[in-house]
């Protein structure tokens, strides 16, 4: 059991890291088109 839990850390912070990117790529995409809108 104790030899799963680091396994299970790290894909959770995989995740984290995931969605981190993943919105902080909506946000580039959205402030791109925000821009170009206001144009």
């Amino acid at each position: 059991m104790l030899s799963r839990l680091p396994l299970k850390k790290e894909a959770n912070i995989d995740k984290a890291l995931l969605i981190f990117f993943g919105t902080s790529r909506i946000g580039e995409v959205f402030e791109l088109a925000t821009t170009l809108m206001h144009w």
